[in-house]
Parts: C-alpha cells; structure tokens; sequence
C-alpha cells in the first residue's frame, strides 16, 4: 500500500523533463528563426545597394549624367530622377517592389578629378522597422 502514488510522481517527473526539454528546443529554434530571417533582409539590402551602384555607374559613365555643368534626368528602377548640376552633389532614392530601397549619393566634387558613389542599401525600407538591415557599396574612380 506505500507504493500507491509512485507510478503518478513517476509520469509527472517524467513529463516535466519532458517539457523543459521542448522548450529550450522551441527557444534554439525561434532564435536560429531570427536570425536567418535577418539573413533573408541582409541580402535583399545586398542586391538593393548593388542596383544603385550599377544605376549610378551606368548613367554616369555613358551619359556622364552627373556633371556639374548641367541638370540631367536618369531613369532607374521604374522612375525618373534629376541629378547634376552646380553642386556636383546628387542624392536619390532607388525604391522597389519588394520593400527595399537603396539611397545613392554621386559626388563629383569632394574627391575631384575622382568621382564617389555610395549606395545604401534598406531591407525593409521604413526605418520604423525593428529588423531593418543596411548595407553599402562604395566606389571611387
């Protein structure tokens, strides 16, 4: 008669090792979740950063649309932008349909006879986003 309750203390220790065992696991899996999913916006910034840079490239070494003698319109990313002139600084904002976006600035001043591109690139681009990631290419020739 003193084994009666044996076998229930037995299953509840049992099940309680049981359950701490799937939530440390759930808590490596929702961690290791986070992180490829910062991975995921990594790249899209990646990829949005390197469409601005090629942009700007393309515009500046056929057309030399960035000069500072005159404004010139380019046309990136489905949209139309005003770049050069007087300033010889242009900044524009690259936006695309998967949510990220690339700023680029072309300066043909500050490292003169040289010309800098930086482009950043956003995943996600509304900066109230807890998980934004930004990366950047940056040329000078």
């Amino acid at each position: 008669m003193k084994n009666k309750g044996f076998t229930l203390l037995f299953s509840v220790l049992i099940m309680s090792i049981a359950l701490a065992i799937t939530l440390g696991f759930s808590g490596f899996v929702i961690r290791e979740l986070i992180v490829s999913g910062l991975g995921r916006e990594s790249q899209k910034a990646l990829f949005a950063s390197d469409s601005g840079m090629e942009c700007a490239i393309y515009w500046d070494v056929k057309y030399n649309s960035f000069a500072t003698s005159t404004v010139s319109n380019i046309r990136c990313a489905s949209s139309d932008y005003t770049v050069g002139g007087i300033s010889g600084v242009s900044n524009f904002t690259l936006n695309f349909a998967n949510g990220t976006c690339a700023v680029v600035l072309v300066d043909k001043v500050s490292v003169y006879p040289d010309t800098l591109i930086e482009s950043r690139g956003r995943s996600p681009c509304s900066s109230g986003s807890p998980n934004r990631v930004e990366r950047a290419f940056q040329v000078r020739y």
